[in-house]
Formats: structure tokens, sequence, C-alpha cells
């Protein structure tokens, strides 16, 4: 009689060898028999070598980051642009700076604006603009670190070396138009209007549309004791106008003053300027340095500049919680 017959099982294992676990007649179980076989070679081919290599380079990068923590220029994460209605706070409308939306059909008349402001700012640095370009051209290198390494892939060097001294020329010259005081110091003025350079103003804090503050270090250096440390100051005072302390403890500007060296890019510079000194500051002395700083914005008289000129209509400043009264 055949096992099966007689109600066991049996299976056939790789080289021919048998398990059962059939019983006898005594119900007893029969021992299992187990024949191993001799594992094959295994050869990985390139392109899994190519996978495997990808994780550690992934940790190092992991490793990396943590080591230097410094903050890249990158685009927003797409999860916060899914509504349409956020893409208006990281998409320029008027003018491109930098690698991220250079190129963008929509913002192409931003070119020539940037040549014109561009071309102004050479003539009120009093520097040649052969020396200018090449204190970029040097230092693209570092430059270059202050992107996420993805955004740049498209532009070369020297793609991105004109980027940088022709974006970061317009920027210091749009900053100068609306500073009324020092411009009069300078022999070279553009004529724009002022509600395009306000539109130009709220492209230059969005986060896709930075440029690293070193180019404006590098742009201005040449010149430092003359021109250059002009439009530095128009920098500060263009942050100090976004914000809505104008005024502090001389020893609190002073730290700010001094901390603005450490910026990244100048929408770094506002939130500097906004958190500056309150992390160690008790709740109470909190709530009254905000207290006094509504007051004395209250108290202050606004100057001729038009930095914090505003074009947003009643309905955007009413969903963002702005209600609007008519005054006396």
């Amino acid at each position: 009689m055949s096992s099966q017959e007689e109600g066991g099982a049996a299976a056939i294992l790789p080289g021919g060898a048998v398990s059962t676990d059939q019983t006898n007649t005594n119900n007893k179980k029969i021992p299992e028999i187990a024949i191993s076989v001799e594992e094959r070679d295994f050869i990985l081919s390139n392109d899994d070598i190519e996978k495997l290599k990808s994780l550690d380079e992934a940790f190092e990068g992991e490793q990396h980051l943590k080591l230097t923590a410094k903050p890249l220029i990158q685009k927003v994460p797409s999860t916060l642009c899914i509504p349409k209605d956020f893409r208006k706070y990281f998409k320029p409308r008027v003018i491109s700076i930098g690698p991220i939306h250079h190129g963008n059909p929509a913002l192409h008349g931003s070119e020539q604006l940037k040549l014109r402001l561009a071309a102004h700012f050479v003539k009120n640095i009093g520097v040649e603009k052969e020396t200018l370009y090449k204190a970029i051209k040097m230092e693209i290198g570092s430059l270059k670190k202050c992107y996420d390494p993805k955004e740049l892939e498209p532009y070369d060097d020297e793609k991105l070396a004109w980027m940088f001294f022709l974006d970061g020329c317009a920027i210091l010259q749009a900053i100068l138009q609306g500073d009324d005081d020092q411009q009069k110091k300078l022999p070279s003025k553009m004529n724009i209007k002022n509600d395009l350079l306000t539109f130009v103003y709220l492209d230059l804090f969005l986060l896709e549309n930075q440029l690293p503050h070193d180019v404006l270090r590098l742009l201005t250096n040449s010149n430092s004791n003359g021109p250059g440390e002009i439009f530095m100051d128009s920098i500060k005072r263009f942050i100090d106008n976004n914000v809505i302390t104008p005024t502090e403890k001389k020893e609190d500007k002073q730290q700010h003053e001094d901390g603005l060296g450490e910026a990244a890019h100048l929408l770094d510079l506002l939130r500097k300027r906004l958190v500056f000194k309150t992390e160690n500051r008790g709740l109470m002395e909190k709530f009254d340095h905000i207290f006094r700083s509504i007051k004395d914005s209250c108290n202050y008289k606004r100057t001729k500049t038009h930095y914090s000129t505003t074009f947003r209509n009643v309905k955007e400043l009413r969903s963002a919680g702005i209600w609007l009264k008519p005054s006396s």
C-alpha cells in the first residue's frame, strides 16, 4: 500500500529529497527528513550596487546637514502650495530674484527692469562694473552653498554669477529708490512708478525669491567708506520700515545691527529684526514690550520714504484679521 493510501502526505523537496509527516500503523509520527541544498552564488549588478550605495550617500548627507545647520534657499514644500491662494506668499508677482523663478515667462519683463536698476546702481556705487562682477565670480563656489543643489542644476557657474550680479545690483538700487534722504547723496535715481516699486518690495520678502546676503556685501564692500555704506544703511532702514516697532532701546538697536552680518538673506534679516532679544524676556516683559511698541507706532511720524506703502485691498486685509473703520 502506498503512503498516500495510508493517509500520509509526502512532498518533494529541492534536490529530490522527500519530506513526509505520515504516521505508521501504531500512530507514531515518522521523523521529518530534510536535505540541505547549497546556496547558489548571486552576483549583484552595477545597478544594484548603485542603489545600495545611495543609502550611504543619504546617511552621509544627513550627517552633513546636522553639522552645518545652515538654512538653504529652496522651494516651499509642495504640500503648502496646494491651495492656490497660498502661492502668492511664495511666488513673485513682478520681479524674479535668484534661480528658483528665473526664466519664468510670466516675469519676463522683470529682466529689463533689473537691467535698468543695476545700471543705476553701478553709476551710484562708483566702482567699475568689471570689478563688481569679478567679485561675484570669485566667490561663486561659496554662494552656491546657500541653495539646495537641486535648484541650481539647470545653471552653470557662468549663468549663476551673472544672475547673482544682476539681481544683487537690482535689489540694492530698488531699496535705495525708497530712501529719499540717502538718494540725495548719490547722482543717479531711476524713474519708476511707486506702485511698481511697492510690488517689487513685496517680492523681495518671498521665501522662494531670495538672494544670499553675501552677494549684497560683496557688491558694497568694494566701496564701504562711501556709497557702499550708504546702500547698507538703506537696507537697515528698509528692514526697520517693514517692522511694526519703529523705536526701541538703544542697546537693543545696537544688538540688532550687530546681528545683521549673520543673516542668510533679506527675509532672514526681517525675521531677525522681528524676534531679536525676545527669547530671554519674561512673559510680562514681552507683553510690556509689545504694548510700548504699539504706542510708539501710533505716535510715530512717517518719513517721506514709501517702504511701508501697501496695495492690499480691504478683503485681503480683513481675511488676515485686520478690520478698518473710517476716521473722524
